[in-house]
């Protein structure tokens, strides 16, 4: 099972991405990552307008799904449940659409609560004002250009959508509720214990990589 999750900044992606991984064991595949170790590669800023303009220009050169085909390629080599994130165009839309045992989920919520929610994580990598979310949701929600991101489009079509406006605790309750027609079964407490320490494991070697690698992998499950 291929899980693809999209929605609005701050919308609750990577807690959906974060409860799918550590109860369910999903593997899990970031285009924000993908975005970071290319931006660190090219020895530019790890950060929001540079991640959007590096999304247009591989949209542009290689096509408006080739990230999620990229991603998607990498699952189906190494195998197992994956869950990716986050779906931003209407290319990468229609690709899923016709990946065989896939779905799409969508979170979104009110604005003013994104953006207080955004502060609450306070990364480098979101707006720090009011005004700088606004323009970075209009820039990421809506567009004509079919290679730009349309987040708000890719929302509608999702199977399954849920307004994160309650607890953690409710986004959770969700999950599981439509866990069983995803076939999804819940790890056992070693599997678990296996699944945390491989995670522990994995964060370790982040110490190899350069300051802003390190954060850009830190930073990519609270999107």
């Amino acid at each position: 099972m291929l899980i693809y999750v999209t929605g609005s900044i701050g919308g609750g992606k990577g807690e959906v991405v974060n409860y799918l991984a550590e109860k369910y064991g999903m593997k899990h595949y970031s285009f924000r990552q993908f975005f970071a170790d290319e931006l660190v590669r090219r020895g530019l800023p790890v950060d929001r307008p540079h991640m959007i303009d590096l999304a247009d220009e591989l949209r542009v050169t290689h096509g408006s799904g080739y990230v999620v085909r990229e991603l998607t390629e990498q699952t189906r080599r190494e195998g197992g449940n994956a869950v990716l994130e986050s779906i931003r165009n209407l290319g990468e839309v229609e690709y899923l659409k016709a990946q065989p045992d896939s779905v799409l989920l969508a979170v979104d919520a009110p604005v003013e609560m994104r953006y207080e929610r955004n502060k609450l994580r306070g990364t480098t990598l979101d707006p720090q004002s009011f005004e700088d979310f606004l323009r970075d949701e209009k820039r990421e929600m809506e567009n004509t250009d079919p290679w730009r991101n349309n987040i708000a489009k890719a929302i509608t079509l999702a199977d399954y959508t849920y307004q994160n406006t309650g607890t953690l605790e409710d986004l959770h309750a969700w999950i599981d509720s439509i866990a069983p027609a995803l076939s999804l079964t819940p790890l056992t407490s070693n599997l678990r214990f296996l699944w945390k320490q491989s995670i522990k494991k994995k964060k370790n070697q982040q110490s190899f990589h350069s300051l802003n690698a390190r954060e850009a992998f830190r930073m990519q499950d609270v999107d």
